[in-house]
């Protein structure tokens, strides 16, 4: 482990391998897209629509509607 932790650059205690590595494994949003029309028509899954947090906590009075 030394030896590869010395072989890599490390920037506040982190890998500059491992970031790049978190950073190459995300989805796009085509991506995620793509995966859920497939399992959709693959295996008759349903998407639901994605819970909204904000919504969920503050209601109407958390919308981002400017004042007039």
């Amino acid at each position: 482990f030394s030896l590869l932790m010395g072989s890599d650059l490390v920037e506040q205690g982190y890998p500059e391998t491992l970031r790049l590595a978190h950073i190459l494994s995300t989805f796009t949003a085509n991506e995620v897209l793509a995966i859920q029309r497939y399992l959709s028509i693959e295996y008759g899954l349903k998407i639901m629509p994605r819970l909204s947090l904000r919504r969920s906590l503050f209601g109407p009075f958390g919308t981002c509607k400017e004042a007039s």
